[in-house]
């Protein structure tokens, strides 16, 4: 099946939503201690609001019956002035998801070109996101399309002592 990417529009709010349920369902099997069962992370009234943004844009890639197989929510960055980092315009990647029954069929990197694609034009330094470490297909995924760690976050877990 062919794919094509476009920007998202109020009519593919509905599968947007499943999607985010997809990957909010993934985090909760991998992290249940932080991630809720059953979430999205954005409700309808919110995505509503999200596709109208003009400082935000998601694209989707849809197929030949403008069905909608994944998303990509991107925001925009700008550091000026700061006092210890340069100046700098950076494309973060919010939030990315393929449908579930989809992924390993070249939707994700379609949908990733389409971004690199978007910030080359605008001239933006960098495009960057965070990928948590236990979802190893999203990290390797991402290594393989030439992104590199800049840095992590690390935690330390309470258990019977005390931190």
């Amino acid at each position: 099946m062919k794919y094509h990417v476009r920007k998202a529009q109020i009519k593919d709010i509905e599968d947007i939503i499943r999607l985010l349920k997809q990957i909010a369902q993934l985090h909760h099997e991998k992290r249940p201690e932080i991630f809720k069962d059953s979430a999205s992370k954005y409700t309808q009234e919110l995505m509503h609001f999200k596709v109208k943004k003009t400082d935000e844009y998601i694209a989707v890639a849809v197929d030949e019956k403008d069905k909608v197989a994944g998303y990509i929510f991107c925001m925009f960055e700008t550091k000026k002035d700061h006092l210890v980092l340069q100046d700098r315009k950076i494309l973060y990647i919010d939030d990315f998801c393929v449908d579930e029954d989809k992924r390993g069929s070249g939707i994700g990197s379609l949908l990733l070109d389409h971004v690199q694609t978007y910030a080359k034009k605008d001239n933006y330094d960098a495009i960057e996101l965070n990928v948590w470490e236990f979802n190893e297909n999203a990290l390797n995924f991402y290594i393989n399309h030439g992104f590199s760690t800049k840095y992590r976050r690390l935690e330390l877990i309470a258990d019977d002592k005390e931190i």
